[in-house]
């Protein structure tokens, strides 16, 4: 004869409490997750200031450090001739942004 905890059958409690708590981790994890590589950079993008109509050559780049997006005005161009590259895998090009054909000083505003 078999004793009467073998005779037993499965608790579906066990399996609902162990399937629930899985469950719970995972949605914590992934859910956690998902907010910090797809929606805290969509939150700080859209919590900086946009600015527009912005002239390199009068602007100054702390003026504008909270700036999420810039829009120059019309003449402003890229300096391709002191423009640079890097590559490590990906290839990373900078080049200066400034207005009509003068040289600037310092050059605050890069194009990445």
């Amino acid at each position: 004869k078999m004793s009467a905890s073998a005779q037993r059958e499965p608790s579906w409690f066990l399996f609902l409490a162990v399937s629930m708590t899985v469950a719970l981790v995972l949605g914590y994890v992934l859910g956690n997750r998902n907010y910090s590589d797809y929606m805290r950079p969509y939150f700080d993008f859209h919590n900086l200031n946009l600015y527009t109509e912005i002239d390199p050559s009068r602007m100054r780049g702390q003026q504008l450090m909270d700036a999420g997006a810039i829009q120059f005005t019309e003449g402003t161009r890229l300096d391709i001739s002191r423009s640079m590259g890097f590559k490590k895998g990906t290839m990373y090009c900078v080049a200066p942004i400034s207005f009509g054909n003068e040289t600037m000083k310092t050059y605050d505003f890069w194009a990445v």
